[in-house]
């Protein structure tokens, strides 16, 4: 929300739009078709979305005058632009019936073409995180607008499951839109972490009192929970503790402090220069399909900056690469038959797992040396959401760490 939120966002990309096209070689020229792809990742993926809902939404208008120009106000009327953005005037055009706000801002820099078409849509993880409540992000910023869009591909983290971090699928995209769920956090798929850093993360965290450990058992869960986490791969014995620690333990209050009277049972995971060249994956996947619609990119800079030539992740790229072909298989059986079905693809295509097609002992290698633990317990907003499993918290499996999906 406010001047940085998605909407602000939006609004922005559409003026700048217009100014980057209203070069000489486009300004006045005749235009047969304009062909727009998006991209976007986290809140900048939901921003992604919301724009395909704004530049498919009629213009709103502030008056018309008698030569038939239109004044358009922005969208939702935000108003954090320079004047000239906020409410301009344009000539009347076919197009601001149908690409409203995004339109004007082509048409007030000359830029008039025939026809729009969203051909390309590119989204990793998204996360909308509006406003307070997140069950509704999907109805208050239109994220099925992507339906608008020719082809649209979402690669999504399966190790995320921050309370905050809630997922919007691409269900509204139906046989035009292709997800897959990959091994990785939020920034593990998005990219954001810095190689070779030290990571300590708060696994578990619960206030110790003699109801936890009679009803919960908690002295019991923190050592289950360690042993899952190794069991799993995300961490060799030493790298995890469980235990009961203050807060000055974990560096979040001065040692013997009045806030620091209180302990916790806790799981304390820490590993040591985590790699962060996993994200290549995700990203040679979206540049494949990226070209494959036609955008355009410098392969000098590709092959020198992101191509993948650590040996261990290429064998993983290569085992991940047989699962995100079953499921482009799957697509390509439905779209070969002329099936309509959208929602009988969606349901088979959420039962392949790559799980099935990466090796337990790379699965393992890939979680400890370079995976990530986005779960801070001990931290507010980076906290655990409520697991649906059985138990619905304490020593869960991988399987049971899971965010909530909301189908947009």
């Amino acid at each position: 929300m406010g001047d940085r939120g998605v909407v602000a966002k939006v609004v922005k990309a559409c003026v700048e739009a217009g100014k980057i096209l209203s070069q000489e070689k486009y300004t006045g020229k005749e235009i047969d078709e304009l062909k727009v792809n998006v991209f976007g990742f986290s809140r900048g993926a939901a921003a992604a979305r919301h724009f395909l809902h704004i530049a498919n939404s009629p213009a709103i208008i502030f008056n018309t005058d008698r030569e038939n120009n239109i004044t358009v106000n922005t969208p939702r009327n935000y108003q954090g632009m320079e004047n000239q953005d906020f409410r301009f005037k344009v000539p009347y055009s076919p197009l601001l019936d149908k690409h409203g706000y995004f339109a004007a801002c082509l048409l007030k820099r000359k830029i008039n073409p025939k026809k729009i078409k969203f051909h390309f849509t590119g989204l990793y993880d998204t996360v909308a995180s509006y406003g307070v409540y997140h069950g509704n992000d999907v109805s208050d910023l239109d994220l099925d607008a992507i339906k608008n869009s020719h082809f649209v591909l979402q690669l999504s983290a399966d190790d995320e499951y921050r309370e905050n971090f809630d997922l919007t699928d691409i269900t509204s995209a139906g046989l035009n839109g292709l997800e897959y769920t990959l091994p990785g956090v939020h920034c593990d798929i998005g990219g954001a972490y810095n190689d070779l850093e030290e990571e300590v993360s708060v696994l578990y965290y619960k206030r110790e009192s003699v109801y936890n450990r009679v009803i919960h058992d908690t002295d019991t869960e923190i050592e289950k929970f360690r042993q899952i986490v190794i069991n799993e791969g995300w961490y060799k014995p030493y790298q995890v503790t469980a235990g009961v620690l203050h807060d000055s333990d974990l560096g979040t209050e001065v040692k013997g402090s009045v806030d620091d009277a209180e302990t916790f049972y806790t799981v304390v995971g820490t590993r040591e220069n985590l790699r962060n060249s996993y994200d290549k994956i995700p990203l040679k996947k979206m540049f494949f399909f990226s070209d494959y619609f036609g955008v355009k990119y410098d392969t000098t800079k590709i092959e020198k900056k992101y191509e993948i030539n650590n040996l261990f992740l290429q064998e993983v790229y290569n085992q991940l690469m047989n699962y995100m072909k079953a499921c482009s298989d799957l697509r390509n059986k439905y779209i070969r038959e002329k099936s309509n079905d959208s929602k009988s693809y969606l349901n088979e295509l959420r039962q392949i797992s790559y799980l099935d097609y990466i090796s337990e002992k790379d699965l393992k290698t890939l979680r400890n040396e370079y995976l990530h633990w986005s779960v801070k317990a001990n931290k507010f907003g980076l906290e655990t959401r409520e697991s649906q499993a059985p138990s619905k918290e304490g020593a869960l499996e991988q399987k049971y760490r899971k965010r909530e999906i909301h189908h947009g």
